[in-house]
């Protein structure tokens, strides 16, 4: 059985402005051999604007990874590699 991903989305006011709106339709954008192994969820704020060495905005997790400047196709290409791990069997 494939394991679940999880995606979460910043939806704090600077993430959300600059992207995590649009990230939250993540879900329905999904190719559909990921679609079944995926969860998107939003948080009113990773937390992670306070460190200036976090990076860009908007910030998603995905199975508590940080991704910084997260585009749909940034984190379609990160969920891609995260399920290729998992089907290895490493790291999960």
């Amino acid at each position: 059985m494939d394991k679940r991903i999880r995606v979460t989305v910043c939806c704090g006011t600077a993430c959300y402005v600059l992207g995590g709106s649009d990230l939250l339709d993540l879900g329905e954008k999904l190719p559909p051999e990921l679609r079944s192994r995926v969860d998107v969820d939003g948080e009113p704020c990773l937390g992670l604007c306070k460190d200036s060495k976090a990076g860009a905005r908007p910030f998603v997790k995905i199975d508590g990874a940080v991704l910084q400047g997260a585009s749909i196709s940034s984190v379609i290409d990160a969920v891609r590699s995260r399920a290729e791990i998992l089907d290895r069997g490493a790291l999960a």
